[in-house]
């Protein structure tokens, strides 16, 4: 579960932990493929998000490095299970008991109990 963890980060989550880790330089062959996949935004509102949202095309592009290309994943992790709302997350899980539940015994041989074998 913890390597699916670290696609939850945001854009911005991304390019703040990939600046904490010396990462600058995004590749132009990432922005480039992102802009050409299929969607409905227009360059307009994608340069409208890219000024406002992420302050640079620089922030922009390095958000959205590949997950396998980032230099510590067990640092991205960790940052992931620092934030409120995956401790309140895991606090949800950890009250839901298991041996708590009563599963309700049937006995599935009803329906057959006139077919012969």
């Amino acid at each position: 579960m913890e390597d699916n963890l670290i696609n939850v980060l945001s854009i911005n989550e991304r390019c703040f932990l990939l600046k904490q880790s010396g990462k600058e330089k995004y590749d132009i062959k990432n922005l480039q493929a992102w802009k050409e996949r299929k969607s409905v935004l227009k360059q307009d509102d994608l340069d409208y998000l890219i000024k406002y949202k992420y302050e640079s095309l620089d922030n922009f592009g390095l958000g959205i490095t590949p997950i396998e290309n980032f230099p510590d994943k067990e640092v991205a992790i960790q940052y992931i299970k620092d934030q409120s709302w995956y401790i309140f997350f895991e606090s949800i899980l950890d009250s839901y008991n298991d041996s708590e539940e009563k599963l309700l015994e049937v006995d599935a041989s009803y329906p057959f109990r006139y077919l012969r074998v």
